[in-house]
């Protein structure tokens, strides 16, 4: 009789752990869309490391086709999973850091005629240890000297 209790109570302690341990484990990327309509004629795709980001540097990769004026600026916006602002944009400066040439002048370089630009920037920045847990959004964009949106992409983290 108490060998069946003892061999019950192990079998139950097993199922037990067993049952706790998730099913399905869940990468928490970030998936990037196209931002709010109106917000930009542009979208580009962007890849961050580490994925979803921690408070301290993120690399950020973009990559895109469209003209790139000289002096433009990457910018990164913090949101926590109520869509308010974290901190200021934190901004990269895209012609000292990945671009092949910059400004990129709206020709493709094989014919010399007008037509989509390709760009591939590759810059970091540090987020703020006030970087809500996820989820929160992340609003990537490309603005001109003047502030003008030339393209952006929006994210979620898991």
């Amino acid at each position: 009789m108490k060998h069946n209790l003892i061999l019950v109570v192990v079998l139950l302690a097993t199922l037990s752990i067993i049952n706790a341990i998730p099913h399905q484990l869940n990468k928490r990327a970030t998936n990037f869309t196209t931002c709010p309509s109106g917000l930009s004629p542009n979208t580009f795709t962007a890849t961050l490391q580490p994925d979803p980001p921690t408070a301290g540097d993120c690399a950020i990769t973009a990559t895109g086709t469209f003209v790139i004026p000289e002096g433009s600026k990457l910018l990164v916006q913090v949101f926590d999973s109520t869509a308010n602002a974290v901190g200021d944009p934190l901004p990269a400066d895209i012609c000292t850091n990945g671009v092949d040439t910059c400004p990129t002048d709206g020709t493709d370089g094989t014919d010399g005629t007008d037509g989509p630009t390709p760009f591939n920037i590759m810059d970091t920045v540090t987020i703020p240890a006030d970087v809500p847990q996820p989820p929160f959004a992340l609003a990537i964009s490309i603005v001109d000297t003047t502030g003008n949106i030339l393209g952006c992409t929006f994210g979620t983290t898991g």
